[in-house]
Parts: C-alpha cells; structure tokens; sequence
C-alpha cells in the first residue's frame, strides 16, 4: 500500500523529502517532489509501521526551514483459511486483523465462479462489531461448501482508500 506525502510547492530554492526512520521506500527521483508517493511495503495493518520524514527547504539567501512529518499506519491481516465448525470456537469465522481501525469498509466474497455469496459493510461512523466476519453461511442461511474462496475488500482509513484482494480456504472438519 501507498500514503501520499503532500508539501507546499517550493517557489524558489529546492525542496527535499528525507526519510529519517521506518521501513517505508520513497522513490529516489521523487525526492524534490511536494507531492510525493510512499511505499509501506506488505506489512499488515495488524503491525504497527512508523516512519518518519523531513521535508526541507532552501535556497541561497534564506536560511534553511523544514518540517517533520511522522506517519504512523496499520494494515489488514489476511488470513488464508477458516474452519466455521461451531465446536471448538478456534478460527469458526474469517476474520481480518486490523479492520476494527478502518474508518469503513465494504468485503465482497466470491466462489471460484465468481458468484457473489456475502457482502460484509462498515459505515463511516460505525462500531466494529463482531458480526463483521463472515461465519460460513451464505446469505440464505444455508452451510457454504468447503473450498476456495475469493474477496475484495475496500477500506477507507484517514481519507485514503485501500483495495485489497485474496483468497482463502473454508475447510468443515469431519466430526
């Protein structure tokens, strides 16, 4: 996932992004750019990922000004299976670690067909509740098969948006 790093345009002197700490990657030819694009790499919103920049302005007649920007971000963990079985209430919904910060989101689960079978919703302004996973049932009521299944995900967090895809395994022990 990218974060977008916004500075006012530099009207005379040389604007530059430094990297001071974190993991985050910043484009070398970007570096003089105001606005600049910033890569956080495929850590999960579950892990907590700060970095810290300098954007920092001169020229030849004032003295040099900067500003210091911290970003600090989760991301969603994806999971790749489940096993809703309602006995030993060990991994019986699937779940995204880290969704409970998104300001909203919206899940779409698929078949291998590309069938739509569940949606899952979170509305600005709404508690995280813990019927925002999905259980195993299809939206009738009745039992999903065992296999594979597709999702997108859409999350809204602090003005950005998010767009991730995966897949997972819905797996019904034999009892």
């Amino acid at each position: 996932p990218y974060t977008n790093l916004w500075a006012i345009p530099v009207t005379a002197g040389q604007g530059t992004w430094t990297h001071t700490s974190g993991t985050a990657q910043m484009d070398e030819d970007d570096l003089h750019n105001p606005r600049v694009y910033v890569s956080f790499g495929e850590n999960d919103l579950d892990e907590e990922n700060v970095n810290d920049f300098k954007w920092e302005v001169q020229n030849v007649k004032c003295p040099v000004t900067s500003v210091d920007v911290r970003v600090e971000r989760k991301d969603i963990a994806q999971y790749t299976a489940f096993s809703p079985d309602d006995y030993d209430v060990i991994n019986d919904v699937y779940q995204l670690d880290g969704l409970e910060y998104a300001d909203e989101f919206e899940m779409q689960i698929f078949t291998r067909q590309g069938v739509k079978i569940h949606s899952i919703n979170k509305a600005p302004g709404m508690d995280f509740t813990d019927d925002m996973w999905w259980d195993g049932y299809l939206d009738n009521g009745d039992e999903a098969a065992d296999g594979t299944y597709y999702y997108v995900l859409t999350v809204k967090y602090a003005g950005q948006t998010y767009q991730y895809k995966g897949y997972f395994e819905l797996v019904r022990p034999k009892q």
